[in-house]
């Protein structure tokens, strides 16, 4: 069995949005929370009894805004370098995330750094027309 921790660091909520921190040989933050939250996650790590400035890394999952939102903002903290997919880099460069993942369109969105990220909006449902007399 690994000798690596996983110790969870909610940034919204109790379970919608998380980062992780690993503890093994060396601190590494899996994820960045969203736009505004760095702080709050630094403040997490060193309440863990880990000396922000310690970590290894910081490992960005995916380029959606609650995973890399406040990347910047932890490298500027603690120091660390930042990672990620080479397909994510327009995202971490510009500040703005693919919605709803690369699979599908592109569809650019810039929350306002104090807004939670926005759900897409479901499809109308298709309304059952009234049937026309006489046929």
């Amino acid at each position: 069995m690994s000798g690596t921790k996983i110790i969870p660091i909610p940034v919204l909520g109790k379970h919608a949005v998380n980062a992780y921190l690993l503890l093994g040989r060396r601190p590494v933050l899996v994820d960045a929370g969203t736009p505004g939250s760095g702080q709050r996650i630094h403040e997490r790590i060193a309440g863990h009894g880990v000396d922000p400035s310690d970590l290894a890394l910081i490992v960005i999952t995916h380029g959606h805004i609650d995973h890399f939102g406040s990347a910047a903002e932890l490298h500027r903290l603690t120091g660390a370098p930042v990672a990620g997919h080479v397909a994510d880099l327009e995202p971490f460069r510009t500040g703005q995330a693919r919605m709803p993942h690369p699979g599908q369109p592109a569809r650019h969105v810039r929350p306002e750094p104090h807004e939670a990220p926005r759900r897409p909006r479901r499809p109308a449902r298709p309304r059952a027309r009234p049937a026309l007399g006489g046929a």
